[in-house]
């Protein structure tokens, strides 16, 4: 049986099995990169555009948070003095009389007889 081992037969056949093991793992890898090329095409294509669509909202979003949170520092901000009443600061004032044409009975509107 020691003879076996070094036959002609089984030193092809070794070194053909080691040599399409080498080719196969050489097409596999450059496989696996030529699919990796492709995805980053997709993600460069694709990506950017997707990725601007999506920034619209996020800004927007990104605003109005900032637009309450400025109102809420507004809202509960501590003043030295206290905010005067709009009574207070401004007089009540007498309210004007009606146009003449409104309390004349006469001048009802909208007309009810046309020409």
């Amino acid at each position: 049986m020691a003879l076996a081992k070094h036959t002609i037969g089984a030193k092809i056949f070794w070194r053909l099995s080691v040599a399409m093991s080498a080719i196969i793992g050489l097409t596999g890898l450059a496989g696996y990169g030529v699919l990796s090329a492709a995805g980053d095409i997709a993600v460069t294509t694709f990506d950017g555009p997707l990725m601007a669509i999506n920034y619209a909202p996020r800004r927007r979003r990104t605003d109005f948070t900032e637009m309450q949170l400025a109102e809420l520092r507004y809202e509960h901000a501590v003043t030295r003095r206290p905010r005067p009443l709009s009574s207070a600061k401004f007089p009540r004032l007498p309210l004007p009389s009606p146009p003449t044409w409104m309390s004349r009975p006469s001048a009802a509107w909208p007309p009810t007889s046309r020409r």
